[in-house]
């Protein structure tokens, strides 16, 4: 099975920015289609108080940080660059709350996560919407567990993107708690969690913090 889509994790996270601009970024999407890369997925739009376009959605929630403007809008330059390239473009949303979200056991965390990113979905839409290349958004919460408001946070946020982009999809990104998470965990109760337990549908919180 061939890969036909990727990850831009422009920024980042866990890892170090690319600090590319155009020219970078056009070699890379060269690159990308020229081995069968059909689809680019924006990893998402904010972290910590950097943010891939100028928003003004995002400084009002994030009041802890001076948010900085990008010197070049990330997004309108990947969907230049997914035009020139015959590529698709999902724009990713934003992780308000960073922390892992398999420690998460408040419902009111998660209905504020899905409103926050209500509002950047709309900003967005009126931004980009008519974009050629923008086909679809990615949820960027990673969860791994069917807390109290996992349900709701994704069917708020991606029935609103389905509703004002005319149904476009949304992708999102299954967290699998296993062995090789722990070294990204914090959380000194962090246990390991099987295949079965991942499938389980009668997974509780407290199964996830014990």
């Amino acid at each position: 099975m061939r890969i036909t889509g990727t990850f831009l994790d422009e920024i980042s996270f866990d890892i170090p920015h690319h600090n590319w601009g155009m020219a970078e970024w056009d070699k890379d999407f060269r690159v990308m289609r020229a081995i069968g890369i059909k689809r680019v997925i924006m990893i998402r739009c904010a972290s910590g108080s950097f943010m891939t376009y100028n928003s003004k959605v995002i400084p009002r929630y994030n009041k802890n940080f001076v948010m900085h403007t990008p010197p070049v809008d990330l997004v309108d330059m990947f969907l230049t660059l997914a035009e020139k390239y015959e590529m698709e473009f999902y724009f990713g949303t934003w992780h308000f709350t960073p922390d892992c979200c398999i420690y998460w056991n408040d419902p009111e965390l998660f209905r504020q996560e899905a409103q926050v990113n209500i509002d950047i979905i709309s900003e967005v839409q009126d931004l980009y919407g008519d974009r050629k290349a923008f086909k679809g958004w990615y949820l960027t919460h990673e969860v791994a567990t069917n807390n109290p408001g996992t349900i709701e946070l994704f069917l708020k946020q991606g029935g609103h993107a389905k509703q004002i982009s005319g149904g476009k999809p949304t992708l999102i990104s299954p967290y699998f708690a296993g062995t090789k998470a722990h070294g990204g965990s914090s959380n000194s109760r962090y246990r390991a969690r099987s295949i079965e337990e991942h499938t389980a549908d009668d997974v509780t919180p407290k199964n996830w913090t014990d």
